[in-house]
């Protein structure tokens, strides 16, 4: 059976943690004027949902091209050239989802104490970790020719923008752009 890099994507789906801490957010602006907008729980939940599948996104590519390039070193020059394209192809994604994480940290601190802020980053920073490690573990799992193959489709996906944040998570994107 022959991988894609849909089945690659699958993995980066982060779990939504630390619901809890997301309620000092509620009534955090988050575009425009400090007056225009104020999030619900819902609303808030949703935005850091989008955030953490970005970053997680993000931190799977590296962690698997990490991976790739350990395996393969004629892969090193191609590969960090076909993340750097990504990254600026995805800036404005990236961008968002840093900002409005950090917006809630803020808020969360405001609110809770910077402990409170403090676990939520930890918790965060595993489950996005946790989601780039299952992308390696996809690749390592793999017999050691299909890796060969994995490896060079997996920078060929990038290149081809298939792991774009727009085209492989439409929903968080949508999501970050309309805050």
């Amino acid at each position: 059976m022959e991988d894609s890099p849909d089945t690659l994507q699958d993995t980066t789906m982060p779990r939504l943690v630390a619901t809890g801490c997301l309620a000092a957010f509620i009534a955090l602006p988050v575009a425009g004027p400090a007056a225009e907008m104020q999030l619900t729980m819902e609303d808030a939940i949703e935005v850091m949902r989008a955030a953490t599948t970005v970053l997680a996104v993000e931190r799977g590519l590296e962690e698997g091209m990490r991976h790739c390039r350990e395996r393969h070193a004629e892969l090193a020059r191609p590969g960090r050239a076909s993340l750097d394209a990504w990254a600026r192809r995805n800036e404005p994604a990236l961008v968002r989802s840093r900002q409005l994480s950090e917006r809630v940290m803020e808020a969360v601190a405001a609110r809770s104490g910077e402990a409170q802020a403090s676990r939520l980053r930890a918790r965060l920073h595993e489950d996005t970790h946790h989601q780039a490690r299952e992308l390696a573990a996809t690749l390592q799992a793999r017999p050691d020719a299909s890796q060969d193959y994995l490896c060079n489709r997996f920078i060929e996906a990038i290149e081809q923008g298939q792991w774009d944040i727009a085209a492989s998570q439409p929903q968080a994107y949508r999501i970050l752009m309309a805050r």
